[in-house]
């Protein structure tokens, strides 16, 4: 059945239509449950140290605790859980920092496994 094979898009947004076309359906439906999280995220601090700016994320989902996010000099992002390094999944709170700082509307390249 075709349906069980193609990933269904929820919330029908450019960067989640271009997921869903270049990913497997497992990975997507990580991927979207991310950016849901994302929505319900809130930057609350921001810290400029020289090198990289860091970004203070906090989420529900996480019981309110604060992580943060490094944008590094070149504009990439890291996290401390590693789940693009190890998944190839943008997490919740490098999306919270994708969409509303630096404005992306589609799937920056440099994201793209």
């Amino acid at each position: 059945n075709l349906s069980q094979k193609l990933p269904r898009v929820t919330i029908p947004t450019v960067m989640l239509r271009i997921m869903a076309d270049i990913s497997t359906k497992i990975i997507f439906e990580e991927f979207q449950k991310e950016y849901v999280q994302s929505i319900e995220a809130s930057i609350i601090g921001t810290i400029l140290d020289g090198e990289s700016t860091i970004f203070t994320i906090r989420t529900v989902v996480d019981g309110n605790k604060d992580k943060n996010v490094i944008m590094h000099r070149d504009g990439f992002l890291s996290f401390s859980c590693k789940k693009f390094e190890m998944k190839g999944i943008v997490c919740r709170h490098c999306l919270k920092v994708l969409r509303e700082i630096i404005n992306a509307k589609d799937f920056p390249e440099q994201y793209i496994l």
